[in-house]
């Protein structure tokens, strides 16, 4: 720079000029994320923040491969070649409403071993997010079941409160549906007319008398015979007859 005065004397001087960078980078981060959970951590494309500035930037951003369930903050960075950076945070939000998915029998049926009805087994089990979860059942698997049709209800709840029903029914048939299924059993089978009409006659009475214990074990044993001689063995005549 040169100064110069009326009479033409003049001078130089000289000025050095610096121009800095200190303006950061401005960032926006994506809009805030809410999502259903599909597993313990689930991934989720949450998008990209966007940065403006006079020189390259670079943005970057805390977020992890998968979020598990609640809430987490992610935060954007932005940083420019002249080291200015600025931040914005994005919330991404996961949510369980699943209810665990509920698997129980077909409906049973079976035959009372006692009076008291027959003892019932059975596997109810349920999943969710993560992994097994106990089926809750009443009446539960192990209880003795009485005469008749009962319904079995089960539950399952997982961590988030979700819940889930099903139902099946079990019935346990006493000695006249048993005996009824006897007597169909016969008339399947290849006998002479006159077993069949003996083996018959004997099933209708225990059937009309179901609670004279010496007429219906009289017919069983009658038809205990009867199957024993189809398979060729040989059995004593008070089997037979008594």
């Amino acid at each position: 720079m040169t100064a110069t005065d009326a009479s033409g004397n003049s001078t130089n001087v000289s000025v050095i000029v610096t121009v800095v960078d200190t303006t950061a980078p401005v960032v926006t981060a994506p809009g805030n994320v809410h999502a259903e959970a599909t597993a313990v951590l689930t991934p989720l494309a949450i998008g990209e923040a966007s940065a403006t500035d006079v020189f390259g930037v670079t943005v970057t951003s805390d977020a992890p491969s998968a979020f598990s369930l609640g809430s987490t903050l992610v935060t954007w960075t932005a940083t420019d070649a002249n080291g200015n950076s600025d931040q914005a945070t994005q919330t991404v939000s996961v949510v369980d409403t699943t209810p665990p998915a509920l698997n129980v029998p077909a409906n049973l049926a079976l035959n009372a071993t006692s009076s008291a009805g027959a003892t019932v087994t059975f596997d109810a089990s349920a999943t969710d997010l993560g992994g097994t979860l106990t089926a809750a059942c009443v009446p539960a698997s192990g209880s003795v079941f009485p005469v008749g049709t009962t319904t079995v209800r089960c539950t399952a709840s997982d961590s988030s409160g979700n819940s889930a029903e099903d139902e099946f029914r079990t019935t346990v048939h006493g000695a006249p549906n048993q005996i009824v299924g006897l007597i169909e059993e016969i008339r399947r089978m290849p006998l002479s007319p006159a077993a069949e009409a003996r083996l018959l006659e004997s099933l209708v009475e225990a059937l009309e008398r179901p609670r004279s214990a010496i007429v219906v074990c009289r017919a069983l044993r009658l038809f205990a015979a009867v199957l024993q001689l189809q398979r060729g063995r040989s059995i004593p005549w008070t089997s037979r007859t008594n």
